[in-house]
């Protein structure tokens, strides 16, 4: 990383700031008395006025403006780099990661290229490429959210995230047969190995009631109440991100209250 020296800022008295939202980051990079801009988690860039370019930018501890933030080369220069995801499937399952520039950014002679800035613990990352090109597949051993990190030539670097989602394993569904009307529905599946945020549907397959009324019908767990009383089928659906979905159904009975 090439970094900014406290002395350039103290001598031209730029200003520090703290953002914590992407346009603020934006409104603060483009502020001319900004000379360091700190982050959520206490990372930051700064700006080097001698060659006009925001250096040393580690944004790497959460998705705090991970998908399209790049530093700045200078005037007419911006580095890029492309995020990417994917459904893992095994460790043949490739993805294509991406770094690149926007205008003319003039070369220093520095030695260019990618490495891994952060993954899984115990995970592999295999390059399928040439590391010193901008644009290639890799494939890992594990599901996980891996950081890769493209230092170009003229000092500036850029981390992209790459998601790799495991599928859903094993989805089973199951429900109670009651004397009543209502019931409780029931999802489940093995644990993922990266899933930030899995997403769960219940819906009505067969029945008498058409339009039965579920409680939470985007959680795993949910009531359920029909209007007829009879046998029904419904499905258990699980998707992570690109991965899925995986559904799978259960038949319950509603049963009406015996006559005296």
């Amino acid at each position: 990383m090439i970094l900014a020296g406290t002395t350039l800022f103290a001598q031209q008295q730029l200003r520090e700031v703290s953002v914590s939202t992407n346009e603020s980051l934006l409104e603060a990079m483009e502020d001319p008395t900004v000379g360091i801009i700190r982050l959520e988690e206490g990372y930051y860039a700064e700006f080097d006025r001698h060659v006009e370019a925001w250096q040393n930018v580690t944004i790497f501890t959460s998705d705090f403006y991970p998908e399209s933030f790049a530093p700045r080369g200078g005037r007419g220069c911006e580095f890029t780099v492309t995020p990417n995801a994917t459904c893992w499937i095994d460790d043949t399952t490739e993805l294509e990661i991406k770094a690149g520039t926007i205008g003319t950014c003039p070369p220093s002679g520095e030695d260019a290229g990618w490495e891994v800035f952060t993954k899984p613990t115990g995970s592999a990352v295999t390059f399928l490429f040439d590391e010193s090109e901008k644009v290639g597949n890799i494939k890992v051993s594990e599901p996980g959210l891996y950081r890769m990190k493209y230092d170009f030539d003229n000092g500036n670097e850029v981390i992209g995230l790459y998601r790799f989602f495991d599928t859903p394993a094993d989805v089973t569904a199951e429900g109670d047969d009651v004397c009543d009307l209502e019931t409780e529905l029931r999802g489940d599946h093995d644990d993922f190995a990266y899933a930030p945020a899995p997403q769960y549907a219940w819906s009505y397959v067969s029945g008498p009631d058409d339009e039965p009324d579920f409680g939470t019908a985007d959680e795993k767990i949910t009531s359920v109440t029909v209007n007829q009383y009879g046998e029904y089928v419904f499905e258990f659906s699980v998707t992570n991100e690109e991965c899925g979905p995986v559904t799978t159904t259960t038949t319950v009975k509603f049963y009406d209250e015996p006559v005296a």
